[in-house]
Protein backbone atom coordinates (compact mmCIF):
# COMPACT_ATOMS: atom_id res chain seq x y z
CA UNK A 1 0.00 0.00 0.00
CA UNK A 2 1.55 3.25 -0.93
CA UNK A 3 1.72 6.31 1.63
CA UNK A 4 1.33 8.92 -1.38
CA UNK A 5 -1.34 11.79 -0.07
CA UNK A 6 -3.78 12.21 -2.90
CA UNK A 7 -6.59 14.94 -2.25
CA UNK A 8 -9.67 15.00 -4.76
CA UNK A 9 -12.04 16.94 -5.36
CA UNK A 10 -15.71 16.87 -6.39
CA UNK A 11 -18.85 15.11 -5.30
CA UNK A 12 -18.34 12.86 -2.43
CA UNK A 13 -20.95 10.22 -3.74
CA UNK A 14 -19.21 10.27 -7.05
CA UNK A 15 -15.67 10.32 -6.16
CA UNK A 16 -16.13 7.80 -3.53
CA UNK A 17 -17.33 4.96 -6.22
CA UNK A 18 -13.95 5.48 -7.52
CA UNK A 19 -11.66 4.36 -4.69
CA UNK A 20 -11.46 0.77 -4.43
CA UNK A 21 -12.45 -1.18 -1.51
CA UNK A 22 -10.94 -1.52 1.30
CA UNK A 23 -7.86 0.97 0.13
CA UNK A 24 -8.47 4.16 2.65
CA UNK A 25 -6.86 3.54 6.40
CA UNK A 26 -9.03 6.63 7.76
CA UNK A 27 -11.77 9.49 6.80
CA UNK A 28 -11.59 12.56 8.37
CA UNK A 29 -14.64 14.79 7.55
CA UNK A 30 -16.44 18.19 8.13
CA UNK A 31 -19.52 17.91 6.27
CA UNK A 32 -22.40 20.29 6.42
CA UNK A 33 -24.26 20.36 9.87
CA UNK A 34 -27.90 19.98 8.33
CA UNK A 35 -29.09 22.90 9.82
CA UNK A 36 -29.51 25.55 6.47
CA UNK A 37 -27.05 27.89 7.60
CA UNK A 38 -27.56 31.41 6.31
CA UNK A 39 -29.89 29.85 4.49
CA UNK A 40 -27.28 28.11 2.18
CA UNK A 41 -28.61 25.04 -0.35
CA UNK A 42 -25.18 23.22 0.40
CA UNK A 43 -25.84 23.27 4.39
CA UNK A 44 -29.56 21.52 4.18
CA UNK A 45 -28.76 18.56 1.67
CA UNK A 46 -29.79 15.51 3.75
CA UNK A 47 -26.23 13.99 2.62
CA UNK A 48 -24.59 13.26 6.30
CA UNK A 49 -27.96 11.29 7.10
CA UNK A 50 -27.49 9.28 3.53
CA UNK A 51 -27.44 5.87 4.19
CA UNK A 52 -25.70 5.66 0.44
CA UNK A 53 -22.55 7.86 1.74
CA UNK A 54 -21.78 5.58 4.72
CA UNK A 55 -22.11 2.66 2.78
CA UNK A 56 -19.47 4.00 0.48
CA UNK A 57 -17.76 4.83 3.15
CA UNK A 58 -17.58 1.95 5.03
CA UNK A 59 -16.60 0.05 1.83
CA UNK A 60 -13.38 2.28 0.72
CA UNK A 61 -12.39 1.70 4.39
CA UNK A 62 -9.72 -1.34 5.76
CA UNK A 63 -10.60 -3.31 7.81
CA UNK A 64 -9.92 -1.50 11.15
CA UNK A 65 -10.16 1.81 9.60
CA UNK A 66 -11.97 4.74 11.28
CA UNK A 67 -14.18 8.01 10.42
CA UNK A 68 -14.14 11.14 11.90
CA UNK A 69 -16.86 13.28 11.19
CA UNK A 70 -17.44 16.30 12.54
CA UNK A 71 -21.32 17.11 13.48
CA UNK A 72 -23.55 19.44 14.98
CA UNK A 73 -24.63 19.40 18.66
CA UNK A 74 -28.21 19.47 18.10
CA UNK A 75 -28.03 16.71 14.71
CA UNK A 76 -24.64 14.24 15.79
CA UNK A 77 -27.02 11.97 16.95
CA UNK A 78 -28.76 11.58 13.30
CA UNK A 79 -25.22 10.90 11.73
CA UNK A 80 -24.88 8.59 14.57
CA UNK A 81 -27.79 6.29 13.65
CA UNK A 82 -26.44 6.34 9.41
CA UNK A 83 -23.06 5.48 10.59
CA UNK A 84 -24.23 2.09 12.73
CA UNK A 85 -27.05 1.21 9.62
CA UNK A 86 -24.06 1.39 7.75
CA UNK A 87 -22.00 -1.02 9.44
CA UNK A 88 -19.37 0.96 11.88
CA UNK A 89 -19.04 0.07 14.99
CA UNK A 90 -17.30 1.73 18.40
CA UNK A 91 -18.92 4.69 17.76
CA UNK A 92 -18.08 6.95 20.22
CA UNK A 93 -17.63 11.01 20.40
CA UNK A 94 -15.51 13.12 21.09
CA UNK A 95 -14.99 17.06 21.18
CA UNK A 96 -13.65 19.59 19.16
CA UNK A 97 -13.04 22.36 22.02
CA UNK A 98 -12.67 25.82 20.46
CA UNK A 99 -12.57 30.00 22.29
CA UNK A 100 -13.62 31.63 18.87
CA UNK A 101 -17.51 31.72 17.81
CA UNK A 102 -20.20 34.50 18.69
CA UNK A 103 -23.22 33.80 20.77
CA UNK A 104 -26.31 32.79 19.03
CA UNK A 105 -28.71 34.15 21.34
CA UNK A 106 -32.68 34.40 21.11
CA UNK A 107 -33.77 38.26 22.27
CA UNK A 108 -36.13 36.97 24.94
CA UNK A 109 -38.48 40.34 24.49
CA UNK A 110 -38.74 40.07 20.74
CA UNK A 111 -39.72 36.28 21.13
CA UNK A 112 -42.71 37.53 23.61
CA UNK A 113 -43.80 40.78 21.17
CA UNK A 114 -43.75 38.07 18.29
CA UNK A 115 -46.01 35.50 20.60
CA UNK A 116 -48.27 38.59 21.11
CA UNK A 117 -48.58 39.96 17.28
CA UNK A 118 -45.81 42.41 17.35
CA UNK A 119 -45.09 43.21 14.09
CA UNK A 120 -41.40 42.89 12.59
CA UNK A 121 -39.44 43.46 9.65
CA UNK A 122 -36.17 42.08 9.31
CA UNK A 123 -33.28 44.21 8.35
CA UNK A 124 -29.76 43.40 6.51
CA UNK A 125 -27.27 43.53 9.47
CA UNK A 126 -24.64 46.43 9.43
CA UNK A 127 -20.48 45.36 9.73
CA UNK A 128 -21.46 41.84 10.36
CA UNK A 129 -20.32 39.24 8.11
CA UNK A 130 -17.64 39.09 5.11
CA UNK A 131 -19.38 41.29 2.94
CA UNK A 132 -21.55 44.07 2.55
CA UNK A 133 -24.78 43.59 2.48
CA UNK A 134 -24.88 42.89 -1.30
CA UNK A 135 -22.19 41.21 -1.52
CA UNK A 136 -22.32 37.75 -3.46
CA UNK A 137 -23.70 35.00 -1.03
CA UNK A 138 -25.15 37.41 1.53
CA UNK A 139 -23.31 36.37 3.97
CA UNK A 140 -24.12 39.97 5.59
CA UNK A 141 -27.61 39.55 5.99
CA UNK A 142 -29.45 37.70 8.93
CA UNK A 143 -32.88 37.96 10.03
CA UNK A 144 -31.99 37.81 13.46
CA UNK A 145 -31.52 41.69 12.90
CA UNK A 146 -35.46 42.13 13.25
CA UNK A 147 -36.84 46.09 14.16
CA UNK A 148 -40.11 46.21 15.98
CA UNK A 149 -42.80 48.01 13.48
CA UNK A 150 -45.61 47.42 16.01
CA UNK A 151 -46.17 48.60 19.95
CA UNK A 152 -44.09 46.76 22.11
CA UNK A 153 -45.75 44.51 25.39
CA UNK A 154 -45.19 45.51 28.94
CA UNK A 155 -44.10 41.58 29.44
CA UNK A 156 -41.46 42.25 26.34
CA UNK A 157 -40.21 45.53 28.11
CA UNK A 158 -39.31 43.53 31.37
CA UNK A 159 -36.89 40.90 29.07
CA UNK A 160 -35.66 43.98 27.21
CA UNK A 161 -31.62 42.53 26.72
CA UNK A 162 -31.87 39.22 28.08
CA UNK A 163 -31.16 36.67 25.84
CA UNK A 164 -30.83 32.58 25.88
CA UNK A 165 -27.84 30.94 24.77
CA UNK A 166 -24.39 30.96 25.21
CA UNK A 167 -21.23 31.22 22.82
CA UNK A 168 -20.84 27.71 21.04
CA UNK A 169 -17.45 26.03 22.24
CA UNK A 170 -17.61 22.48 21.19
CA UNK A 171 -18.37 20.80 18.07
CA UNK A 172 -19.29 16.60 18.12
CA UNK A 173 -16.86 14.39 16.43
CA UNK A 174 -18.35 10.93 15.83
CA UNK A 175 -15.57 8.51 15.84
CA UNK A 176 -16.45 4.79 14.15
CA UNK A 177 -14.87 1.77 13.05
CA UNK A 178 -15.23 -1.18 10.12
CA UNK A 179 -14.76 -4.23 11.96
CA UNK A 180 -11.43 -6.21 11.48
Amino acid sequence: MSNTLHLRHGDCLVRLQELDEGSIGAVVSDPPYELSFMGKGWDGTGIVYDPVLWAHLYRVLVPGGVVKAFSATRTFHRMAAAMQGAGFTKISLEAWSYGSGFPKSLSISKAIDKQAGVDFEARPASGVGFMGPDGPGGYNRTKNQLRRTGDSTDAARQWDGWGTALKPAWEPVLVGTKPA
